[in-house]
């Protein structure tokens, strides 16, 4: 049916679900949902101050949901971990996050969805510590860039292991800060280092900036790995306006969907 358009799926914690904030300029979702109008609807499932084991509970209920008989699921993000590398509440053993990634990975692949896996970028600190003494944040940081990139680097290999793509956001953050041959990550700042001031809001949360790079390479991870996926490789639903056939209006313009 034309206007029953399949899917393409956000999954994960607060910065997937402030990826459709247009409050903050440039964002994922928007990008996104641009680049495939007419072709797959973009459906974000953020949910803020989540974890991965909470992802792996929700997920298959999401999935019951959004991929039906009628409109499919083609393609989603997993996008876990900078919640699980905390030292608060929120934390899951780096191995428990392996198992909740892997277990994730398989549902979505269970159902021939094309996955993308995203995991934890770099932190600012600074940033962060400034608004928890102000009040913003209830809580002190305990988050490190060292941490996030052990859990960066296991969600790597069990996106390699399950065979789908992985978008290292931690290294391409660090390369576009130039920061590769940083010694001490855990001292990437914004008070030595503004330049990350331009990637994270609030020393977690994306700038506009992190999430155009998060979006190009999306992209090109697409184009790469599932190029029948590509938006430019999708048709759009309904005829091209100035295909319609004004004398035969309703066949001419359903004329691509019955083909």
């Amino acid at each position: 049916m034309p206007f029953n358009y399949d899917k393409f799926l956000l999954f994960g914690d607060s910065i997937t679900q402030f990826a459709s904030s247009i409050t903050r300029g440039y964002c994922l979702q928007p990008a996104v949902q641009e680049a495939y109008m007419r072709k797959l609807d973009v459906i974000n499932r953020g949910y803020g101050g989540y974890n991965s084991s909470h992802g792996r509970v929700i997920l298959p209920h999401v999935l019951e949901a959004e991929d039906t008989e009628q409109t499919k699921v083609k393609i989603m993000t997993i996008w876990w971990g900078t919640n699980d590398a905390v030292d608060t509440f929120q934390h899951v053993d780096i191995k428990k996050y392996e198992n909740n990634m892997d277990e994730m990975i398989r549902m979505a692949k269970k159902r021939n969805i094309a996955v993308i896996v995203i995991g934890p970028t770099l932190h600012d600190t600074y940033a962060y510590t400034e608004l928890y003494k102000q009040g913003v944040v209830e809580f002190a940081d305990t988050a490190k860039n060292s941490t996030n990139k052990k859990y960066s680097e296991v969600a790597k290999k069990v996106s390699k292991a399950n065979g789908v793509p992985y978008i290292d956001l931690w290294t391409l953050f660090l390369e576009f800060g130039g920061w590769e041959d940083l010694q001490d990550v855990d001292n990437l700042n914004s008070k030595d280092y503004p330049k990350i001031k331009e990637l994270l809001i609030d020393g977690i949360h994306l700038q506009p900036q992190g999430y155009k790079i998060l979006f190009e390479n999306l992209q090109k991870v697409i184009k790469e790995f599932y190029p029948d996926l590509y938006f430019e490789n999708i048709p759009e639903h309904l005829i091209a306006w100035d295909k319609i056939d004004n004398n035969d209006m309703e066949n001419s313009i359903f004329s691509m969907e019955r083909d």
